[in-house]
């Protein structure tokens, strides 16, 4: 072995091999712990050639630190936690800006070959970090968990890192170095090497960006194929980005508030000074909910409540929402608009068997938004005689269909039925923050009970983090005490939701296909049934239903939380003379798992052979179900989580549940499924 790879002396002088050092990198060498620091074994004095799989933060710091080696071979990695960033490369900024980060040594070697720069173009995730490195006396392994950055070197995070400098260990990893390279193509592009300079990217025209895109899918003859579910990341990581910079910037401020120099390049947060600046500090965080709320623009009614359960404009209880009862010749009349309006799905769509279970469910809607001012009430009062099943009565409706089933035009009706002129919001000028603020209301002393009514919901909102996803709507549904107002949104029907999410919402799926040649004629039949309707059956409706809602013990049994708004509407068709219509929904739709149901009913009748009964479980072999597709991941969602056993690798099934959840007796599931 060289004198130098004994020392450690070379690029890095051992001068800097500090006890301390390894504190946080524990470097194994050769089978035994050293104290050598990271840098030192990569000594140009010995190899002349590097072959580094890592993620690199920046570029200029990279190629700073292996300067000295005669080729360089750098293959990108992605950053823990980020698997979106493997598309990166599909924007043509992501490489060019690469380009710009380089010194003009560092371009020139570029441009000349000694130094290469490789991703992989199909969307694959490098998350290796391995080092190869060779010379004329000897060759050298290095790998672990650390990237070649400066935070993974000289940061305090831990690292563990193994050095091998024997032939079998170089032998096998290079070969594994070589099966990664073959994978990847150049990451710089053409454009970027004719020129030496940088490239001034606010002034350079469309042409260059195109240009460089069409390298990037000329990589591949075919053309690039992302999976699904890399496309969901793409889309998430908007959100993400947005959420993570509302955090780092409270951060941000609160270090800069309370932190206390204590030496040279070291300041402390304590306890003393969070009290001494208590005030500030509690400023930031009112700033940034007040800053949410205040910034969204006002489109539906304040609706606040008093104590007698009477609503009230603006907080104002000198100005009651409602003020006398309907008469019956004027209750028959909004119930007319409301059959007309039922009465264009069998019109204007295209006519099968789910006529009146879709005129079920949009009125259905309209119960949930007239009870939604109360459902906090509801809510609390349920939690008050069972402790813990606030979340069962959800203040979430979430109204999904495809292009075409009327969503937006059920959404409009209901705000004109409730007094919003047919206003909402749309889910993209208020972003996950927006949406919390609405609901949760903290800097409003009289928080509005208006339903936040909201277009197009993305169904990542119901998988994210932050202020998206699991987390924010078990807060809402299960913490959430205060007077609240419900959620109704619409949303794509490929929405998709665990459990946890699914049993926090209220889910309808409008499957009406309204025909696009009727488009012009069943807009008119629309602006004639909305034409001049007003909120008066609401108004007379919320002086009504809390005389429904004084006993919860005597109208919610765990099932119907919206047997007073029921309640109500009977009456109304008695008063008005009317019998009630095939449509009006009895009780609680279940949506949600009746689609999952049939989805889940079709996929045993096409792949029968992979459920196989084991005495009470049913095991499902994943693979020949879903092959590697995204849809795996989406379907278990549509499962019950009673029904669940176990779903990593081998799905294993209830088969008692299972068979509930199909609503098949043992006998018919063996006919259809083979079973014995």
């Amino acid at each position: 072995m060289a004198v130098e790879q004994q020392t450690g002396k070379g690029l890095f002088d051992e001068s800097q091999h500090v006890n301390s050092a390894n504190k946080y990198c524990q470097i194994v060498w050769n089978g035994g712990v050293t104290d050598r620091t990271f840098l030192s074994f990569f000594e140009t004095e010995v190899y002349d050639r590097l072959t580094a799989v890592t993620y690199v933060s920046s570029p200029r710091f990279f190629f700073r630190v292996t300067d000295g080696f005669k080729h360089v071979t750098l293959i990108l990695g992605i950053p823990d936690g980020n698997v979106a960033k493997q598309f990166d490369f599909l924007n043509p900024t992501a490489p060019l800006t690469f380009w710009n980060d380089l010194s003009d040594s560092q371009r020139a070697r570029v441009r000349d070959g000694s130094i290469e720069v490789r991703y992989a173009p199909k969307g694959h995730a490098i998350h290796s970090k391995i080092y190869s490195l060779s010379g004329p006396t000897g060759r050298r392994i290095v790998m672990g968990s650390a990237n070649l950055t400066q935070h993974a070197i000289q940061g305090a995070q831990f690292e563990e890192v193994l050095v091998w400098d024997t032939p079998l260990a170089c032998d096998l990893y290079e070969q594994r170095v070589q099966q990664i390279l073959q994978e990847t193509v150049d990451y710089i592009p053409e454009e970027a090497k004719r020129r030496v300079t940088a490239i001034d990217l606010t002034s350079a025209s469309p042409e260059v960006f195109s240009r460089v895109l069409e390298e990037t899918l000329s990589h591949d003859k075919v053309g690039l194929i992302i999976p699904s579910d890399g496309v969901q990341e793409i889309k998430e990581r908007v959100q993400q980005i947005e959420i993570e910079q509302e955090q780092v910037v409270l951060l941000k401020n609160i270090v800069e508030t309370i932190a206390v120099p204590i030496s040279a390049g070291k300041q402390m947060l304590s306890t003393a000074s969070l009290t001494k600046n208590s005030e500030r500090v509690r400023k930031l965080f009112t700033r940034t909910k007040k800053s949410e709320r205040g910034s969204l623009p006002d489109v539906l009614p304040n609706l606040t409540v008093g104590t007698d359960m009477r609503l009230y404009r603006d907080g104002n209880l000198e100005e009651p929402y409602a003020r006398d009862l309907l008469e019956a010749p004027q209750i028959a009349g909004y119930l007319e608009r409301i059959n007309r309006f039922m009465d264009a799905y069998r019109q204007f769509t295209v006519q099968d068997s789910d006529l009146v279970t879709n005129q079920k469910r949009i009125c259905e809607s309209l119960l949930y938004c007239f009870l939604s001012p109360y459902l906090w009430k509801v809510r609390s009062d349920v939690d008050h005689e069972h402790l813990g099943m606030r979340g069962d009565v959800p203040p979430f409706l979430l109204l999904a269909g495809k292009a075409w089933s009327g969503k937006t035009h059920l959404l409009r009706f209901i705000s004109i039925m409730l007094g919003a002129d047919g206003e909402f919001y749309h889910y993209e000028q208020l972003g996950p923050s927006g949406v919390r603020a609405l609901i949760e209301q903290q800097d409003n002393p009289t928080p509005s009970v208006f339903p936040v009514l909201i277009d197009e919901i993305d169904k990542e909102y119901f998988s994210g983090t932050g202020n998206r996803g699991e987390g924010m709507l078990k807060f809402l549904a299960d913490e959430l005490s205060a007077t609240h107002p419900c959620l109704v949104g619409t949303t794509n029907n490929t929405f998709r939701a665990n459990n946890q999410v699914v049993r926090r919402m209220y889910y309808l799926e409008v499957t009406a296909a309204f025909v696009e040649e009727s488009r012009a004629k069943s807009e008119h039949y629309f602006q004639e049934v909305v034409g001049d309707l007003d909120a008066g059956l609401f108004k007379d409706f919320t002086l009504r239903v809390p005389d429904k809602m004084r006993d919860v013990s005597a109208y919610y049994d765990g099932h119907d939380f919206l047997e007073p708004a029921r309640a109500v509407f009977r009456d109304y068709y008695a008063m008005a003379g009317l019998a009630l219509p095939v449509w009006f929904p009895t009780e609680i739709l279940q949506d949600y798992y009746d689609r999952g149901r049939r989805i889940w009913q079709d996929l045993y009748r096409k792949n029968k052979r992979a459920f196989t009964v084991d005495g009470d479980r049913i095991k499902v072999d994943l693979r020949d179900v879903f092959g590697d597709g995204f849809e795996k991941f989406t379907n278990l969602k549509l499962l019950p989580a009673q029904v669940v056993l176990e779903d990593q690798g081998i799905l294993i099934l209830r088969r008692t549940e299972f068979l509930k959840f199909l609503q098949l007796k043992p006998k018919r599931f063996f006919e259809l499924f083979g079973g014995k």
